[in-house]
């Protein structure tokens, strides 16, 4: 398990294979259902990454990422879609976003870059 920072997701969902996956690569996810619990954890807690379920996300995930940006410039934002990007199973970095199917090869894959 790792315990250097928090995994934060936003979803409501708490049942989402998203976090089964977290689970089961050793992370406990703190999960948020609003943008403003979020935030308050950025600036409250040691925050390493934030995952956005796309699949169980109601709010704007380009909202998401500009709020998170005007607290922390450097924050791991990932944003998880259910199916491949585009027909590939890749990963997709703009500066610290990061767009990703929803695989437990690609969570992987993210976490250990980003942490």
């Amino acid at each position: 398990m790792k315990d250097f920072s928090s995994v934060l997701v936003l979803t409501n969902d708490e049942q989402s294979d998203l976090i089964d996956t977290l689970f089961d690569l050793g992370y406990v996810p703190l999960i948020r259902k609003e943008l403003t619990s979020i935030l308050k954890d950025i600036h409250h807690k040691c925050v390493g990454v934030i995952f956005l379920d796309l699949q169980c996300l109601e709010v704007d995930p380009l909202e998401v990422v500009i709020n998170v940006r005007d607290v922390d410039h450097h924050l791991p934002v990932v944003i998880v879609n259910g199916k491949d990007i585009e027909g590939r199973n890749q990963i997709l970095n703009l500066q610290n976003i990061f767009f990703i199917p929803n695989t437990f090869n690609q969570i992987k894959k993210v976490l250990n870059e980003v942490t």
